[in-house]
């Protein structure tokens, strides 16, 4: 859990993916940043490999609502949709881990739902692409 929401700014890709209907798939990228003061929140763009080279927006902040900070974690609720299976939430963790060298790194986890709650995936995410 981080304490600071700088702790997640940078660009994220996704390595793994495992679940019902994960919405991010393996190979994409999260784009975190600016913060944004008030309230605490961060900018993001979630973005899928172009087959034509570059990327393909698939989320953005400035269309569908920061990501924000609660309880150490980043939360992000879709803005639209009338139905649960309208839906989709994406929660964001941060795990520090320290090598035996003493060697700090960070890596994403998180967790997207879409509908009830048997449509569940986890996924996990660091700094350098698959």
């Amino acid at each position: 859990m981080s304490r600071n929401i700088e702790d997640f700014v940078g660009d994220w890709y996704v390595w793994w993916v495992t679940g019902e209907d994960p919405i991010l798939h393996k190979g994409w990228k999260l784009a975190i940043g600016p913060v944004i003061d008030d309230p605490p929140s961060v900018s993001f763009i979630l973005s899928e490999p172009d087959p034509e080279g570059g990327w393909r927006t698939v989320l953005d902040s400035k269309k569908d609502g920061p990501l924000v900070l609660v309880d150490g974690s980043l939360r992000w609720d879709s803005p639209g949709g009338t139905l649960p299976a309208d839906m989709v939430r994406i929660y964001i963790s941060l795990a520090e881990a320290v090598t035996r060298d003493d060697t700090v790194f960070f890596s994403l986890y998180g967790t997207t739902l879409h509908g009830d709650p048997e449509q569940v995936a986890v996924w996990g995410a660091n700094d350098t692409p698959p």
